[in-house]
């Protein structure tokens, strides 16, 4: 799979997310995709991880992914960006800029897990190897 692939994927699982396309999400998950949560704990499977992630927008109507740079570091998307309409105790002005960190992991075609809602800090870029990724973004 090439790098356009693999990035093409990981922003279909985030726009499918967006568009509320659930059965479209688990079309692009692998059966035993794992999701795991800012805390490192893990929903493993397909229909768990889709049905958590349905649960979350439910429960949030408005919550969205905004993209903001992309970044390739081997088979692992890194989508730094915001939300909105989350559950964040904070006014939507102070929430867009708060910047959050995805990443996604990519093998033939399918995400195969989701690390979600990492912090945009220094320790966090430096461990996923953002320096060293290729940035796809401009």
């Amino acid at each position: 799979m090439n790098q356009k692939d693999t990035v093409d994927v990981a922003v279909t699982f985030i726009e499918k997310i967006n568009r509320r396309d659930f059965n479209g999400l688990l079309k692009v998950m692998s059966p035993d995709h794992k999701a795991f949560d800012e805390a490192g704990q893990v929903t493993t499977g397909s229909g768990k991880a889709s049905k958590m992630i349905a649960d979350y927008v439910t429960q949030w109507p408005d919550f969205q992914i905004h993209i903001n740079d992309v970044y390739l570091n081997n088979e692992n998307v890194i989508i730094i960006g915001r939300t909105t309409g989350s559950c964040a105790e904070a006014s939507s002005g102070t929430e867009i800029r708060k910047k959050l960190i995805y990443v996604l992991k990519v093998e033939s075609g399918l995400v195969v897990e989701f690390r979600y809602a990492l912090k945009a800090d220094n320790k966090t870029r430096t461990d996923l190897g953002i320096n060293s990724a290729i940035k796809i973004t401009e």
